[in-house]
């Protein structure tokens, strides 16, 4: 009997998540982006929720806006 296919993780992800990934490439946040390039979990989120850590990134961290593009995590 063959094995059922693997379910992926589906997570919602709010701005600190992805504000947390793009200031440390060292913590769970930047490891659940890692996991859903790799397609190993599903993420969920919205156009206003992008919009927001756009602007909290543009605002609090402008430096890391650009870093941010390069990791292709906005």
């Amino acid at each position: 009997m063959p094995k059922p296919a693997k379910k992926n993780h589906r997570v919602f992800l709010d701005s600190n998540i992805f504000i947390a990934a793009v200031l440390s490439s060292r913590g769970g946040s930047f490891r659940i982006i890692q996991e859903a390039r790799l397609e190993l979990v599903i993420v969920y989120t919205s156009f206003f929720i992008m919009s927001e850590g756009v602007r909290i990134l543009r605002v609090k961290y402008p430096a890391y806006l650009l870093l941010s593009s390069r990791q292709k995590i906005f």
